[in-house]
């Protein structure tokens, strides 16, 4: 028998037709596949992936808080007959005079003079107000009591604050001062300025007026 040359020719169409649908297919499935793959779902999409922070050397400390406290300083109020065992600086007032600042500072007249170098009559000493003394070492600290004077010779000086025993009055007469007045008595013009504190007799000295002499002063 002779075959049917156009059912033959359909047959072989008809089965390429199914082979390109079956490539076409499996193409499509591929490349859903893919797509699929590279995309990923919905879900996929919203979930966060975790990321891996690297660790530093460096540490975030909290600020330090400081308080500072100043404690009160402490005040040392000298004993009684306290001594400095440094020198001391004695500045000129008004109505200073040599042997009342030794007597201040429980130290003799002569140590007073000593140690500041003033040579001469003590009495024609100028002291002007501002100008200082030094005061040696071991002398009384102002203000802590009564003290023995620093000569050793057994001399106590009198008290700055209390004025010497008045041993006679002295009428002024013309032609004198008060050195003068102190040389005849046998003192100094600073002890003849203790024993007449109520006066500067610097400024003070007039004809008739009295000046006091205090004890211990030949001629009374």
């Amino acid at each position: 028998m002779v075959p049917r040359v156009g059912t033959s020719s359909a047959l072989r169409s008809r089965s390429m037709n199914l082979r390109r649908r079956a490539s076409a297919a499996s193409a499509l499935a591929l490349a859903c596949a893919l797509v699929a793959g590279a995309c990923g779902t919905e879900e996929d999409a919203n979930r966060s992936t975790p990321v891996k922070v690297a660790s530093t050397s460096y540490v975030t400390l909290e600020p330090e808080t400081t308080t500072t406290t100043i404690a009160p300083a402490a005040t040392t109020i000298p004993p009684e007959g306290a001594t400095s065992d440094k020198e001391q600086i004695h500045t000129i007032v008004g109505g200073d005079s040599l042997y009342g600042i030794a007597s201040t500072y429980g130290i003799t007249l002569q140590e007073l003079l000593d140690y500041n170098q003033i040579t001469g009559d003590p009495s024609q000493y100028l002291l002007i107000a501002g100008q200082t003394l030094a005061i040696p070492k071991g002398a009384k600290i102002p203000g802590t009591g009564s003290g023995d004077a620093g000569s050793g010779d057994g001399e106590v000086a009198a008290p700055v604050d209390t004025d010497p025993p008045v041993a006679c009055t002295h009428k002024i007469e013309a032609g004198e001062n008060p050195s003068r007045v102190a040389s005849k008595y046998g003192i100094t013009y600073d002890i003849l300025q203790q024993a007449n504190r109520s006066h500067d007799l610097r400024t003070w000295f007039p004809v008739g007026g009295e000046v006091n002499i205090p004890a211990g002063a030949t001629g009374c």
